[in-house]
């Protein structure tokens, strides 16, 4: 990864002024990456990829297509957040609150899959979420058998081709739907901001729930460690485990 140069920046200043980044990333990432200096008095960011770094030029030659800076500003942040796979297993929970806590999350998903085992009332199910049709993309699966945990994600991925589209896979119970928008603002303030060198995210590290992993991770670990995800990231070798709650 190269690093970034906040000499050009738009939203930098020196690093010697009260704040040498508008956006906050400075202060944010402190102590956890190397800072460097030029001779021109600015930040480099060392085997980081800043999600706000925007040229100055680049800005005055096209300020009337993008607007203002707090323009610029909401633009880089939605484009900056993290395209995930949500696949909720359902559970007791009331299934209207479960759809409209997924319609309330502050970084939406780009595809929900709802894992179901031998249920009779798919109608309900299907009516319940139906108020994400139009908005969010989703799809139930009712499984005919009652699978494991890896046998079922496995199933659903393979009649599913919509995770080509997102980069992350974000698995969660029906159950720990007040607790998805924190969980999501602190993903992806981890994935997005902070950056750090890990294997996966994990609510956290009592109950290893709501694993958080890029498709790519996923894979590869799935390859090379033919078991369940969750079994393999414990056997990998000094696991690179974060948590974010």
């Amino acid at each position: 990864m190269k690093n970034t140069n906040c000499e050009k920046c738009i939203f930098s200043d020196y690093f010697d002024s009260s704040e040498p980044c508008a956006v906050g990333i400075i202060e944010q990432i402190r102590g956890s990456k190397s800072l460097l200096t030029n001779d021109q008095k600015f930040y480099s960011i060392v085997n980081y990829l800043c999600p706000f770094a925007f040229s100055v030029d680049v800005y005055e030659k096209n300020k009337e297509q993008i607007g203002s800076i707090e323009d610029l500003k909401r633009q880089l942040y939605l484009k900056s957040q993290p395209a995930y796979y949500m696949v909720i297993f359902l559970d007791d929970t009331d299934l209207s609150v479960v759809a409209q806590n997924i319609l309330d999350l502050p970084v939406k998903p780009g595809f929900v899959s709802l894992i179901t085992y031998q249920n009779n009332n798919t109608e309900s199910i299907i009516h319940s979420f139906s108020v994400l049709n139009d908005k969010i993309q989703w799809k139930l699966h009712n499984l005919l058998e009652d699978f494991e945990y890896q046998d079922s994600l496995s199933v659903v991925f393979d009649t599913n081709p919509a995770k080509n589209t997102c980069q992350f896979l974000w698995v969660t119970t029906g159950s720990h739907h007040n607790l998805w928008r924190q969980d999501i603002l602190n993903i992806n303030d981890i994935v997005t901001i902070k950056q750090p060198v890990a294997h996966a995210l994990y609510r956290k590290p009592e109950d290893k729930d709501g694993l958080f992993i890029s498709f790519k991770a996923y894979e590869e670990i799935r390859h090379n460690v033919n078991m369940d995800i969750s079994l393999a990231l414990e056997e990998i070798e000094n696991p690179l485990i974060k948590y974010y709650a």
